[in-house]
């Protein structure tokens, strides 16, 4: 199910490179932080995005956060993608298909994190 969602996320990109505003990366961290386990210890690497020719955005970064253990887990790539409700969808990199994946959608984009 997984690599599915992964698949179809990455046909649902079309995008033209465009710098992120503030506000943006904000709401992008705040979904990101959703994922983690501990939210409140997330360091952010740069967040760059683009627009899709459907008007939707789509960010690739990277955060340092926490782990079950209480130790750092490194940085790991993520892509959050706009929704049409205004939220973002997120796909954190925590693995290595998943990481792949990230880096692949970002780097084919111009956004490599």
């Amino acid at each position: 199910m997984r690599h599915f969602r992964s698949a179809l996320f990455l046909l649902a990109i079309m995008a033209a490179p465009i710098a992120a505003g503030a506000d943006e990366a904000d709401e992008v961290k705040d979904a990101v932080r959703e994922q983690l386990r501990d939210p409140s210890s997330a360091e952010f690497g740069e967040i760059k995005s683009v627009t899709e020719a459907s008007g939707q955005r789509v960010a690739c970064g990277t955060v340092n956060a926490r782990n079950g253990y209480g130790g750092y887990a490194g940085r790991m790539p993520f892509v959050a993608r706009s929704t049409s409700d205004g939220r973002f969808f997120v796909m954190i990199g925590d693995g290595d298909m998943t990481a792949q994946t990230a880096r692949r959608v970002c780097s084919e984009l111009g956004i490599s994190p």
